[in-house]
């Protein structure tokens, strides 16, 4: 399993699908990613090259996800928006083939961090995403869990293999391929020592990607397809595919996590969020690398929520989309009053400890013209040490941990 940190050692419509791994149409500053040209018109076409892009990787991509964006996004495909971040903020993101790349994104106003802004679009198009190194790969809950559960099984097995064999397979390579790629020529052309069978027919825009490794290729290109690499054999047969085990989500698995050891992280912020989010799943830590027990769905969730505290900038409001409505108030009332407004507006539940009541009943006066939610909800915990977290059903209120 991957969430920033690496997690584990590492998912179709028609025959004719158009797959769109990384659709780079746009391009604007990275301040302000805006959704259409000047004159208002959208590019339609994928580049029959790939567009030269410095990918970020390492330290340098997880400081780009921090940096804080201004943007909207309005009658716009969901490919294009993914093109547009990829590119302007240089991190390389992967569309599983199934996904409909035609889906419409309306964000009228966003301002937070860019990994903020990524999971907003996939919040509003029901998708997921985990990282694989420096790729992030984004599908449905079960394309995810899948390549989660496969790259951990695959990592495992893989060291049961002589150490030329693994090499042959752990060497690290930039990958790229025109449009119009066949996947089937592309597995023949990268992986000449597969004996798999001819794959359905598709044709791939442009695609590039950073360093990455030979497995990590295979499991991207052949989670699309619900294939599954495994151990082959013998040495000259290594690897094989096969059709995807018959797992459900529901059912539990074990997954390592590393910890990026490039920024001060508070790990206690992090096993408190799982603990409270996912209170069945077992987690056991060791410094920085971890395991964690939870079922195939839990994965992935846990995968995202650990991504949110590692990329903050502070107060979360991702995975709600209403989160950057604006409104206007006027008043003097409590804190929990205002926050338990806000909550009602938005539909959602307001959550907190019974010891942060007396912070509650404080009143304060609030004059604010036009302003999201999100920048309300920080406006009346000013000065409180307390944060937020606003999911698509809860709005919870908690004491910042030192």
């Amino acid at each position: 399993m991957v969430t920033d940190m690496l997690i584990g050692g590492f998912t179709s419509r028609s025959s004719a699908t158009i797959c769109y791994l990384l659709l780079a149409l746009l391009c604007t500053t990275p301040e302000s990613v805006s959704a259409q040209s000047a004159n208002g018109a959208k590019a339609t076409e994928s580049p029959a090259k790939p567009i030269e892009v410095q990918w970020l990787t390492g330290s340098q991509r997880r400081t780009q996800l921090r940096r804080t964006i201004r943007t909207s996004w309005s009658d716009i495909s969901l490919a294009e928006v993914i093109g547009q971040i990829a590119t302007t903020q240089k991190v390389n993101l992967f569309l599983d083939r199934r996904v409909d790349k035609n889906r419409e994104i309306h964000i009228p106003s966003f301002n937070g961090s860019v990994f903020a802004a990524l999971h907003q679009v996939l919040d509003q198009s029901d998708l997921h995403g985990v990282w694989i190194n420096d790729v992030f790969y984004i599908g449905s809950l079960e394309q995810v869990a899948r390549l989660i559960v496969t790259r951990e099984q695959i990592t495992g097995a893989f060291r049961e293999l002589p150490e030329p064999v693994r090499r042959k397979w752990l060497v690290g390579k930039q990958y790229d391929w025109a449009r119009l790629t066949c996947p089937d020529d592309l597995m023949k052309r990268e992986f000449p020592e597969l004996n798999a069978a001819t794959l359905p027919h598709d044709l791939w825009p442009a695609w590039s990607g950073p360093e990455m490794t030979r497995l990590d290729l295979l499991l991207l290109i052949a989670n699309g397809f619900d294939l599954e690499p495994s151990l082959g054999p013998s040495a000259d047969e290594a690897i094989i595919l096969a059709p995807k085990s018959a797992w459900k989500l529901d059912q539990p698995f074990e997954i390592s996590i590393s910890l990026p050891r490039d920024k001060e992280i508070n790990q206690r912020e992090i096993l408190e969020t799982i603990k409270q989010q996912f209170p069945e799943a077992v987690v056991r830590t060791n410094d920085r690398d971890w395991t964690v027990t939870a079922t195939a769905e839990q994965l992935v969730l846990i995968s995202g929520a650990i991504d949110r505290i590692l990329f903050s900038t502070g107060e979360s409001s991702i995975g709600n989309p209403n989160s950057q409505k604006v409104i206007s108030l006027k008043t003097q009332a409590s804190i929990g009053g205002v926050l338990s407004t806000v909550a009602k507006n938005l539909n959602v539940e307001l959550q907190f400890d019974p010891e942060l009541r007396p912070i509650f009943e404080e009143r304060i006066d609030v004059d604010v013209s036009r302003v999201t939610y999100e920048v309300l909800i920080k406006k009346a915990i000013e000065g409180t040490g307390l944060t937020f977290e606003l999911t698509k059903t809860t709005l919870v209120i908690k004491r910042k941990l030192p």
